[in-house]
C-alpha cells in the first residue's frame, strides 16, 4: 500500500511540475518580459565597449580576432531581431479591444522572451571574456617580393651584381655579402630586388629589412627587425631585446637579414643578429658607400654597384620624362644632353626626368644650362637630393686630409694619375707628417682608395689613375667654393665673367680645365691663392706678363697644355711656389724657372723639348724632376744632376738617352745623388754603366739597360728592371742588389749563363713577380737542381714569359723546394725548339696555384707534363687544380699533354705487364686518366691551334660529368688538320659551363659531335652562347639522329663550309620539296625533290639573336617549313653571303618569326631571284593554285618588320622581287638601308599598278616586273642613310617621281653609278631633303650637281642645306660645275665640315668668290686635273675652321690661294689647321702668289712632295709658331729638317733645296 501511495505521489509531481511551468508563462508573462529588455540593453552595452576596443586596435593597425567579428554579428542580429518582434508583440498583446488579455499570446511571448534571454546571456558572458583576451592581433608583416620594390629596372649593366650576389647567397660558406656604390646609385633598390627574388625562390624563409642610416641607433635597428618578424619588446634594455630578438631569428630556418645605407661597423651581437656558426641558416645582406666599412663587418664578398651605361641611362631617363621627348624633336635633342649631364647616376636621371615631364622647350634648354654651369656659390643646377646625398658621404669622411684631398681631386681633369695629386698635395703641404715623396706617394695612394671606397672617387681605365663622377664633381665644386673659396671654370666654350673682386681676394684654390676661350684677364689679384691650375685645350690660349703679379702667395702651379714662347715673367715674383708642372706644354725659354729657389717639384711631362735649360742646376729645394715622355730630349748640360743634392725622384721615362756625350749629362752625376729613391732611366749603351750606379737607397726604379728595350705602357709594379747582359756587362754588387729587390725582370741576350737561378741570384729571388727571359742562345734551365744544391727559389713568382731560346731544355732540372713557384700563375713559352716539356709529374703537383699555360711555335715539344722513369708514382694529389687557361699553337710535334699512361698501368698492377706504345697510337691530347682523375678541374678555357693531334679525348671511356670539362666556358680549336670529330654524344652533358665554342680551319673535320653506339634522343648545351664554325671544307653536319637544344645560345655563325646542308642529319624527311623544272619532249615538267634544309624541327634555338650564314656552296635551302617552336624568334641579325644555290631566302612562314629583326644583310648570292618566297609555293603550290585559281587579285600582302633598323642588299645580280606577288612592305624604324650592284630590279615606285593592269588576274598571273619597293608615307618614315650603288648604268633606280617626303628624315645619301638622264630627277629629290647631313656622289657622268630647274627667281637663291655637312664628290669625269653657271649659292652650304672632291678631271672650281666655307674642318681634293687653283682670297679668309687641308696629283694646280678681281690683299689666319699636305702637284708655284701674309697658328705637320716648280710657300709674311718639321719624302725619316719656331717654312724650303721625288 505504502509502496502504492509513493508512487502515485512521484506521479503527482511529474505531473504536476510540467504543468505549472507551463503556467507560469501566463502568470509570470510580465516578469519574464522584462527580463528579457534588461537583457537587451545589457547587450547593446556590451556591443558599444566591443566596438570601442575594436576601433582602437584598427587604430593600432591591428586585424581584429575572427570570433570577436563573429560575435559581433550575432549581437547586431539579435538585436535586429529582437527590436522587430517587440513591434509585433504590441499589436498582439491585447484582445477584445484591450480589455481582456490573450491568455495564448502571452504564453507565447513569455516563453520566447525566457528563450531569448538566455541566448543573452549566452553572448554576454562570451563578451565578458573580452576583457580579458585581446579582440586583436598585430598582423603578420608584408612579406617582400620582386613585385614590391617600386621602380625597379632590369639594368644588363647589374644583372651581374645582381648574379653574383645570389650566388654568394646561395654558397653555404657565405655569411656575409655586400654591395657598395655612391650614394643614390640604386643599391637600396637592388638589396630590395635581391630580397624579393631569394624569397620567391626559395632561398629563404623569411627576409627582413632594416635602414640603418648614419645615426640609427640600436635599439631602433632591433626594433625595425623586430617589427617585419612581429616580434614585441617588452624590455627596455639593449641586452635584452638582442636576447629576444636572437631566439626569434634562431627559430627561422633560412632568413636573410638586410642591413641598408651602413656608415660604420655595427656590432651585430648587440644588435641580436646570429651570424656564422651561430645559426648557420642566418645571412646578411648590407650594403654602404663605403667598402672599408663592409670589411669592418667581415664581408669578402662584396660587389660594387656602378653608374649606368648610356643606353640604360637614356632609356630610364626617357621613360620617367614621358611621350613628350620623342614626339617633339628639338626637345628630343636637348633631352639627350640632359640625361647625358645625368651621367648615369639613377637618382640625378629619376629627379631630373620626373622634374622636366610633359615642360616645355624653353625649360629643358633652361634645365640644360643649369647642369651644364651649375653654380658654385649654391647648388643651383643640381637637384637637392643628389647634393643631400653627396654631401653627406663627404661629411661623413673621417679625417680633414681625406676631404681636403677630395675636394683637390675635383678641381683636376678627368683621369688624372695619382702622381700628380702627389706633386700637388706635396706642394700644398697637403699631407700631414710627411717628410719624403715615398712617403708622400704612400699616403696619397692610401687616400684615393679610401675615397674610393666610400665612392667619392672611381676606378679609371688604369689602377694609377683616378677619376670623380661629373655630378659627384659638381657638388665637390660647391663645397669647394663654400668651405675652402675655390673657384673652377669647366669645358666652357667662351669667355666668362670673371669672379667678383671680393671673391677672388678670398680665393684660395683656382681651376680651369678644358676651356676653349684664347685669352684671360691680363692680371687677377688674388692675394690668398696656393692652387693655380690650367688643363688646356686650345692652343692660343694666351698668359699675359704680368698675369701672376697678384698671386704671391702661390704654391702651386699648374699650365698644362700652354703654349708660349717663355714664361710670363710675373711667374718670377712666386717666392711661395714649390711645385711646378708645365706637362704638354710648349715654349722656347723657360730659364726663368731657375729664379724660383723654393721649387721642390718640377713636372715637363710630354712637353717636346729638345734641351734642358742650365739653370734648372740652380734649383736647390728640388725633390723631383719629372722629365718623363720627351723623346726629343738630347741635351741635358752636364752638372744639372749634380747641382740638384736634395733629389729624391727623377724620371726620365721615354725620355732622355744621350748619356756621357760630350757637353751632356754622365752617368756618373746619378751617383752623387745620395737621396735619390726613385729612378726612370734608359741607357742604350751598356758599356757606360759605371761600377756601383744605382744605390741601395731605391726604392722605386725602372731601369732599362740595353739598346732594344721599350718602355711599357703600363706600369704593374714598383720596381722594374731590364737587363741585356752580354759579354759587355758586368754584374757589380749593386746591380745584384737591385737583382734581389726587383719585382718585374726582363733579361735578354743572357751569354755564358745556363741557368737564371744559381748563376745570377743564388738567394732564389726573393721579391720577383715576373719573370721575361729572351734571346739568350746559353740559357737551358731557370732552375738546375741537379748541378747545383737545391734552394727556395720564386716564392713569389706569378708570371713567367721565356721566348726565343734556342738551347732551353726544361723550367726545372730536378726536383724543387716545396715553396719555389709556390704562387707561379701564368707561364707563357714560345720559340724554344729545344724544350721536350715543361716539367715532371712531380714538379707539376708542387705548381698548385698555375692557372694559365700558354705554349706555341716550340718544334720538338711533345708533352707537357712527363713522368721520370724511376721513383714510385703517387696519384692521390690533384693536378693542376686551379688552371683556368690552357693554351697550345704551333706545336708540330706534340703528342699528348701527360705521358703517364704506361707507367700508370706498371703501379696500379705492381708488376711488369706489356704496355702500350703511346707513339704507335692515335694522337690523342687527352688520355684516359686525365679524363677520370681530377686533373684540371676548374679549366675555363682551352685554345688549341695547329697541333697535330688526331683526337683530344678518349671519347670511348668518357666518365659522365667529368670535371676536367665541368668547368669549361670557351673552347678554341682552329688549324687542327687531323681532327675528323671534336665531341662525342656522351660528352656533350659533361659541357655544362660551355659558353664559347669556335672550331675553324680543320681541314678534316666531318663532324661535330659523332654519335656513340648508345644512342642519345637529345643533346643540351645549356649555357653556349656562341658557336662558330668556319673553314671546315668537309664538315657535312654537327651531329646526327638526335634532337639537339642550344638553350642559351645567342651568336651562330656558319662560315665557308661548303659541304655543309644540314646542322643534324640522318632523320627521314629532313628536308623540304622545292619545285624544279624540267625540260622533256619540249614541255617543261614540275618535279619536286626534296631537299636538306639547315634549320628543322630538330634544332633548337629559342635564344638565337644573332645568324650569320656565308660561303655554303651545297646550301639550297636554309628553313624548314616546320620548326621547332619558339626557334629563332628572338632573331636580331641575320647576315647572308656567298650562298650561290640559294633562290630565295626566307619562306613566308618565317615572317612572324622575324618580328623582333634589326639587321638584315644578304650579299654576293648569285642565284637568289627573291628575299621571300611566295606563300603556298612548294609542295603545297598546287593546292593553292587551284583555290585561287578563279580568284582575282583583291588584297595586296604587307610584309612588316617592326624592328628592323638596318638592311643592306649588295651584289645579288638575279635579284628580282622582295616578295613575288603584290606586296607593300613597312619599315618603321629602318634607319639605314643600302641596295648595291642589285641591277635586274628596280629599287623604288610610289604607284601601284592600275586597275587595268592586273584586272581578271590572279596573284600567280601577276604580270607586272615589280620594284624592290612600294613606297608611300608609311614605308620608310625613320630612314636615315640611303646607299643606292648601280654597276649596269641601264635601270633607272626609280619608277617616275618618288617624293622626297617620303624620306623627310634622311641625313645621309650616298648615290654611286646612276645613268646620265636620272640627273635631273636626283636633284629634285635631294634639293627636298631638309635633313640631309652627307651627300656623297659618284661612278657617274652627271657635268653638274646643283641643278636650279623647276626653280625660278627668289627661289633658286633661297635653295640651303640647312644640315649639309659632308659632301664627296667621286670619279664624275663629265662634272664641270657643282651648279649651272651664274648661280650663286649664298649660305648653301653654311654647315658644311668636309669637302673630298677625288677623280673629277674637268672640275675648274669648288665654289665662287663670294662663297663662304666657315665651318669646314677637312678639304681634301686628289686627282683633279681641271683646277688652277682651290679657292680665291676671301673664301680662304672664312675657313677659320678648317684642321686638314690635303691636295694631290692635280696636274694643273699652280696656286692655292688666289685673288680675283680686286680682293683686297690682308692677311689670312687658318687659325686651326694642324696638317696641311701638297704632293704630286708638278705646276704648283706656291700656297698664294699675292703678297699677304699667312698665319698657322696650330699648324705641326707640313709635307711637301714632287712638287718641282715650288721654290716658296708664298710672298707674304709666314707665321708657323707649332711647325717643326717639313716632309719631303715618302719615308718620313727622310728629309726632316728641325727649327725654333722663329725659323719661317721658306727657310726651311731654302735649306731643303726642294727636288722633285
Amino acid at each position: 500500500m505504502e509502496i502504492c501511495i509513493s508512487i502515485a505521489a512521484k506521479t503527482s509531481e511529474y505531473a504536476v511540475g510540467p504543468i505549472t511551468n507551463q503556467i507560469s508563462y501566463i502568470f509570470k508573462h510580465e516578469g519574464k518580459v522584462e527580463s528579457l529588455k534588461i537583457g537587451v540593453e545589457k547587450l547593446k552595452d556590451a556591443r558599444e565597449r566591443v566596438r570601442h576596443l575594436i576601433e582602437e586596435a584598427k587604430r593600432r593597425g591591428e586585424e581584429i580576432e575572427q570570433d570577436v567579428e563573429k560575435w559581433l554579428t550575432q549581437v547586431n542580429k539579435k538585436l535586429s531581431d529582437q527590436d522587430q518582434e517587440e513591434d509585433a508583440d504590441k499589436a498582439k498583446n491585447k484582445c477584445l479591444i484591450g480589455l481582456c488579455p490573450n491568455l495564448k499570446t502571452r504564453y507565447q511571448l513569455s516563453k520566447r522572451a525566457e528563450k531569448e534571454s538566455e541566448s543573452i546571456v549566452e553572448l554576454l558572458n562570451e563578451a565578458e571574456k573580452f576583457n580579458s583576451v585581446s579582440v586583436s592581433y598585430r598582423p603578420a608583416p608584408q612579406e617582400i617580393t620582386s613585385t614590391y620594390v617600386k621602380g625597379f629596372e632590369d639594368f644588363e649593366s647589374r644583372r651581374h651584381v645582381f648574379d653574383g650576389v645570389m650566388e654568394a647567397l646561395k654558397d653555404s660558406s657565405v655569411n656575409v655579402v655586400g654591395l657598395y656604390g655612391l650614394g643614390g646609385v640604386g643599391k637600396t633598390t637592388l638589396a630590395r630586388h635581391v630580397a624579393g627574388q631569394a624569397k620567391e625562390k626559395n632561398l629563404f624563409d623569411t627576409v627582413v629589412m632594416a635602414f640603418v642610416t648614419q645615426n640609427a641607433e640600436t635599439a631602433e635597428i632591433q626594433q625595425q627587425i623586430g617589427d617585419r618578424l612581429g616580434l614585441e619588446f617588452d624590455a627596455k634594455t639593449i641586452s635584452v631585446r638582442a636576447d629576444r630578438l636572437r631566439e626569434r631569428l634562431k627559430k627561422e630556418n633560412k632568413v636573410l637579414v638586410i642591413l641598408d645605407d651602413l656608415w660604420a661597423r655595427l656590432d651585430l651581437e648587440a644588435v641580436g643578429i646570429p651570424c656564422g656558426g651561430e645559426h648557420v641558416g642566418c645571412k646578411i645582406l648590407l650594403t654602404s658607400r663605403d667598402l672599408n666599412v663592409l670589411s669592418m663587418m667581415d664581408s669578402r664578398n662584396n660587389f660594387p654597384v656602378g653608374v649606368l651605361e648610356e643606353k640604360e641611362a637614356w632609356n630610364l631617363f626617357n621613360k620617367i620624362a614621358g611621350d613628350s621627348v620623342t614626339e617633339n624633336p628639338d626637345v628630343y635633342s636637348t633631352a639627350i644632353d640632359v640625361a647625358k649631364k645625368c651621367a648615369g647616376l639613377p637618382i640625378a636621371i629619376v629627379t631630373v626626368a620626373r622634374a622636366l615631364r610633359n615642360k616645355g622647350l624653353f625649360q629643358w634648354r633652361d634645365a640644360l644650362q643649369q647642369l651644364r654651369t651649375p653654380s658654385s656659390r649654391n647648388f643651383t643646377g643640381i637637384p637637392a637630393p643628389i647634393y643631400s646625398a653627396i654631401e653627406l658621404s663627404y661629411s661623413h669622411l673621417e679625417s680633414q686630409e681625406l676631404k681636403s684631398t677630395f675636394l683637390l681631386c675635383s678641381l683636376l681633369c678627368a683621369d688624372t694619375p695619382i702622381s700628380d695629386l702627389v706633386k700637388y698635395g706635396v706642394g700644398l703641404g697637403l699631407f700631414q707628417g710627411i717628410n719624403t715623396i715615398e712617403e708622400a706617394r704612400d699616403r696619397a695612394y692610401s687616400l684615393v682608395n679610401q675615397l674610393k671606397s666610400s665612392c667619392l672617387l672611381i676606378d679609371s681605365f688604369f689602377e694609377d689613375i683616378f677619376s670623380v663622377h661629373d655630378v659627384v664633381r659638381d657638388v665637390a665644386l660647391s663645397i669647394a667654393f663654400r668651405e675652402q673659396h675655390g673657384f673652377s671654370l669647366r669645358n666652357e666654350v667662351a669667355p666668362k665673367d670673371w669672379p667678383p673682386m671680393d671673391m677672388l681676394n678670398n680665393c684660395i684654390f683656382m681651376s680651369l680645365s678644358h676651356n676653349h676661350f684664347i685669352e684671360l684677364p691680363e692680371d687677377l689679384e688674388c692675394p690668398q691663392l696656393q692652387f693655380f691650375y690650367i688643363c688646356n685645350v686650345f692652343p692660343t690660349l694666351k698668359l699675359r706678363d704680368n698675369f701672376f703679379t697678384g698671386m704671391r702667395k702661390l704654391e702651386v702651379l699648374d699650365l698644362t697644355g700652354v703654349c708660349f714662347s717663355s714664361l710670363p715673367w710675373s711667374v718670377s715674383l712666386l717666392a711661395n711656389v714649390r711645385t711646378l708642372c708645365l706637362d704638354r706644354s710648349s715654349f722656347e725659354n723657360i730659364a726663368i724657372v731657375g729664379e724660383l729657389k723654393t721649387i721642390e717639384i718640377l713636372s715637363l711631362r710630354e712637353c717636346d723639348i729638345k734641351q734642358l735649360p742650365r739653370e734648372i742646376g740652380q734649383l736647390s729645394r728640388l725633390r723631383m724632376l719629372d722629365l718623363g715622355y720627351n723623346p726629343r730630349l738630347k741635351l741635358i748640360p752636364s752638372g744639372v744632376f749634380s747641382s740638384l743634392s736634395g733629389l729624391e725622384e727623377l724620371c726620365l721615362e721615354s725620355s732622355f738617352t744621350e748619356w756621357d756625350i760630350e757637353g751632356n749629362a754622365s752617368l756618373v752625376e746619378l751617383k752623387r745623388l745620395s737621396r735619390l729613391t726613385s729612378l726612370d732611366v734608359h741607357i742604350r749603351n751598356v758599356q757606360i754603366v759605371p761600377m756601383k750606379l744605382f744605390s741601395e737607397k731605391l726604392k722605386r726604379y725602372q731601369i732599362l739597360i740595353g739598346d732594344m728595350w721599350y718602355w711599357s705602357s703600363q706600369r704593374k709594379t714598383s720596381r722594374t728592371l731590364k737587363l741585356k747582359l752580354n759579354s759587355s756587362f758586368h754584374l757589380d754588387h749593386e746591380i745584384k742588389t737591385l737583382l734581389k729587390k726587383t719585382e718585374d725582370l726582363y733579361l735578354d741576350e743572357v751569354e755564358d749563363i745556363k741557368n737564371v737561378l744559381h748563376e745570377l741570384d743564388a738567394e732564389g729571388f726573393p721579391q720577383l713577380k715576373y719573370l721575361h727571359v729572351q734571346n739568350s742562345p746559353t740559357m737551358e734551365h731557370i732552375i738546375n737542381s741537379v748541378e747545383w744544391v737545391p734552394c727556395k727559389a720564386f716564392p713569389i713568382l706569378e708570371s713567367l714569359s721565356l721566348r726565343n731560346m734556342i738551347n732551353f731544355e726544361k723550367i726545372c732540372h730536378g726536383e724543387i723546394v716545396a715553396e719555389s713557384f709556390s704562387r707561379l700563375k701564368i707561364i707563357k713559352v714560345a720559340h724554344c725548339d729545344r724544350l721536350n716539356n715543361f716539367f715532371s709529374l712531380s714538379t707539376a703537383r708542387k705548381i698548385f696555384q698555375l692557372q694559365e699555360i700558354e705554349v706555341t711555335y716550340c718544334k720538338n715539344i711533345t708533352e707537357i707534363v712527363a713522368e721520370e722513369r724511376e721513383g714510385n708514382i703517387e696519384d692521390n694529389e690533384a693536378l693542376f687544380c686551379q688552371l683556368r687557361y690552357l693554351s697550345l699553337g704551333c706545336l708540330s710535334n706534340f703528342l699528348h699533354f701527360c705521358s703517364r699512361e704506361e707507367k700508370l698501368l706498371t703501379s696500379e698492377h705492381g708488376r711488369s705487364q706489356s704496355t702500350i706504345d703511346t707513339r704507335s697510337k692515335e694522337r690523342t691530347l687527352f688520355d684516359e686518366k686525365v679524363l677520370v682523375e681530377d686533373v684540371f678541374p676548374n679549366l675555363e678555357k682551352l685554345d688549341l691551334f695547329s697541333i697535330n693531334v688526331e683526337k683530344i679525348w678518349h671519347m670511348c671511356c668518357f666518365p659522365a660529368n667529368c670535371s676536367t670539362v665541368q668547368n669549361l666556358t670557351t673552347f678554341i680549336v682552329s688549324g687542327c688538320g687531323n681532327l675528323k670529330c671534336l665531341l662525342s654524344s656522351s660528352m656533350v652533358q659533361s659541357l655544362v659551363q660551355l659558353k664559347m665554342l669556335e672550331i675553324t680551319d680543320c681541314k678534316m673535320m666531318e663532324e661535330v659531335v659523332v654519335a656513340e653506339e648508345e644512342k642519345v634522343s637529345k643533346m643540351i648545351f645549356p649555357k653556349l652562347e656562341t658557336l662558330l664554325l668556319r673553314d671546315l671544307p668537309k664538315l657535312t653536319r654537327f651531329c646526327s639522329e638526335s634532337l639537339i637544344e642550344f638553350s642559351s645560345l645567342s651568336e651562330l655563325f656558319l662560315e665557308n663550309c661548303p659541304c655543309l646542308k644540314v646542322l643534324v642529319s640522318g632523320f627521314p624527311g629532313a628536308g623540304t620539296a622545292i619545285k624544279k623544272e624540267e625540260r622533256k619532249n619540249n614541255s617543261k615538267e614540275n618535279i619536286y625533290t626534296v631537299v636538306p634544309t639547315l634549320f628543322d624541327e630538330k634544332v633548337a634555338l629559342p635564344m638565337l639573336k644573332r645568324l650569320s650564314i656565308y660561303g655554303m656552296a651545297s646550301l639550297e635551302k636554309i628553313w624548314h617549313d616546320q620548326l621547332y617552336l619558339d626557334s629563332l624568334c628572338k632573331l636580331n641579325y641575320f647576315s647572308l653571303g656567298s650562298c650561290e644555290k640559294l633562290l630565295n631566302v626566307f619562306p613566308f612562314s618565317m615572317l612572324e618569326r622575324l618580328q623582333g629583326l634589326e639587321t638584315l644583310v644578304i650579299f654576293k648570292c648569285d642565284s637568289l631571284e627573291e628575299i621571300f618566297e611566295s606563300q603556298g609555293l612548294c609542295a603545297r603550290e598546287s593546292c593553292a593554285a587551284k583555290a585561287t585559281q578563279s580568284t582575282e587579285i583583291e588584297a595586296i600582302t604587307k610584309l612588316a618588320f617592326p624592328q628592323v633598323r638596318s638592311l643592306g642588299l649588295t651584289k645579288l645580280p638575279k635579284l628580282k622581287s622582295f616578295y613575288p606577288r603584290l606586296h607593300s612592305t613597312e619599315w618603321p624604324l629602318l634607319e639605314r638601308m643600302g641596295v648595291v650592284e642589285c641591277d635586274k630590279v628596280e629599287i623604288f615606285a610610289s604607284e601601284y599598278p592600275s586597275p587595268k593592269e592586273i584586272q581578271g588576274k590572279t596573284q600567280f598571273e601577276f604580270p607586272i616586273q615589280q620594284p624592290l619597293f612600294w613606297v608611300n608615307k608609311v614605308t620608310f618614315p625613320s630612314l636615315e642613310e640611303l646607299t643606292l650603288v648601280r654597276k649596269e648604268k641601264v635601270k633607272e633606280i626609280w619608277q617616275g617621281q618618288v617624293p622626297a617626303e617620303y624620306f623627310r628624315k634622311l641625313k645621309v645619301l650616298v648615290l654611286r653609278g646612276l645613268p646620265k638622264q636620272s640627273a635631273t630627277l636626283l636633284c629634285r629629290f635631294f634639293r627636298s631633303l631638309k635633313s640631309l647631313e652627307k651627300l656623297d656622289v659618284g661612278d657617274a657622268s652627271f657635268d653638274k650637281i646643283f641643278q636650279c630647274e623647276g626653280l625660278a627667281g627668289e627661289e633658286k637663291h633661297a635653295w640651303t642645306f640647312h644640315c649639309l655637312a659632308e659632301l664627296m664628290l667621286f670619279r664624275l669625269p663629265e662634272l664641270m660645275h657643282l651648279w649651272e653657271e651664274g648661280f650663286q649659292p649664298g649660305p648653301i652650304f653654311q654647315k658644311l665640315r668636309t669637302i673630298k672632291v677625288m677623280e673629277c678631271d674637268k672640275l675648274k672650281c669648288l665654289a665662287p668668290s663670294s662663297a663662304s666655307f666657315q665651318n669646314l674642318i677637312t678639304l681634301e681634293v686628289s686627282k683633279c686635273h681641271g683646277f688652277l687653283n682651290l679657292v680665291t682670297h676671301s673664301t680662304a679668309k672664312s675657313l677659320m675652321q678648317l684642321t686638314r687641308m690635303s691636295v694631290t696629283d692635280c696636274k694643273m694646280i699652280e696656286n692655292i690661294v688666289a685673288c680675283v678681281g680686286e680682293e683686297t690683299k690682308d692677311a689670312i689666319a687658318f687659325t686651326q689647321l694642324k696638317y696641311l699636305e701638297l704632293n704630286c702637284l708638278p705646276n704648283l708655284e706656291c700656297f698664294c702668289l699675292e703678297s699677304c701674309d699667312l698665319v698657322f697658328p696650330s699648324l705641326e705637320q707640313l709635307i711637301v712632295m714632287q712638287c718641282p716648280n715650288m721654290k716658296i710657300f708664298s710672298k707674304g709674311g709666314l707665321s708657323t709658331p707649332k711647325l717643326q718639321k717639313v716632309q719631303v719624302a715618302e719615308d718620313e725619316a727622310k728629309g726632316h729638317t728641325e727649327g725654333s719656331h722663329n725659323t719661317t717654312v721658306q727657310q726651311l724650303f731654302k735649306e731643303q733645296n726642294f727636288k722633285a721625288y
